[in-house]
């Protein structure tokens, strides 16, 4: 319901420049795929409830060209991730975020992540989402150490890397740019959550959260 609410904000009153038809073409593809990737390996039907829920967040998060059939690309990656990466019969990779970064490693020249514009220069837009992922989902997923452990040791990295580059690039524009973006609370509240594919206990959630930071630094480098 929150990320269906975003969507709608986003045709409504924020700049989204996709569609109300591409996305619904895009949880129509996802849910479809998943019936049918669901039949074939589970050998059973069910409601693709998961798959409508990662829709949502491929319309949020990636942008594309009026094709039509670009849409099939993150669809394919996220659903396909379920049923490639997996273990001990659970997928791996939180499909959304599969399908983001696939698609922009794979697909560079047809998808790219969408614009800062679509938020319409609204500043507290991160904090709506983030508040909206705190109160309402974090508490219902038991996934508050990891939120908190990945919040604090990012704003640490982000901090450093701020610094190291203060001559390249303005401190505020790095630091204020990066951990106020809707799209950072959206990876933050609503991907690294995903019950399916982060651990359970405390211990491992902070684990995780410091290491998402590492990693996002040994990227940059």
């Amino acid at each position: 319901i929150i990320l269906f609410g975003y969507l709608v904000l986003g045709f409504t009153v924020l700049g989204f420049n996709r569609t109300p038809l591409q996305a619904i073409l895009t949880t129509s593809a996802a849910m479809t795929m998943e019936l049918l990737l669901g039949r074939i390996f589970n050998k059973k039907w069910f409601f693709p409830f998961s798959a409508m829920i990662t829709s949502f967040s491929l319309s949020i998060l990636l942008n594309y060209s009026p094709n039509m059939y670009v849409i099939l690309i993150p669809v394919f990656f996220a659903i396909g991730s379920k049923y490639l990466f997996t273990f001990n019969n659970r997928h791996i990779l939180n499909p959304a975020q599969a399908a983001v970064s696939f698609s922009l490693i794979f697909a560079t020249t047809l998808i790219t992540s969408s614009p800062a514009y679509q938020w319409n220069g609204i500043e507290n837009m991160g904090v709506f989402i983030a508040g909206f992922g705190m109160f309402f989902l974090v508490p219902k997923v038991k996934r508050l150490p990891l939120v908190l452990s990945f919040l604090f040791f990012f704003t640490l990295q982000i901090f450093f890397r701020a610094w190291l580059m203060q001559h390249h690039l303005p401190f505020k524009t790095l630091f204020l740019g990066t951990i106020t973006s809707p799209a950072f609370f959206l990876f933050t509240f609503f991907m690294i959550t995903d019950p399916m594919t982060s651990p359970n206990k405390t211990r491992d959630q902070i684990l995780v959260g410091f290491f998402l930071a590492l990693f996002d630094l040994a990227f940059h480098y």
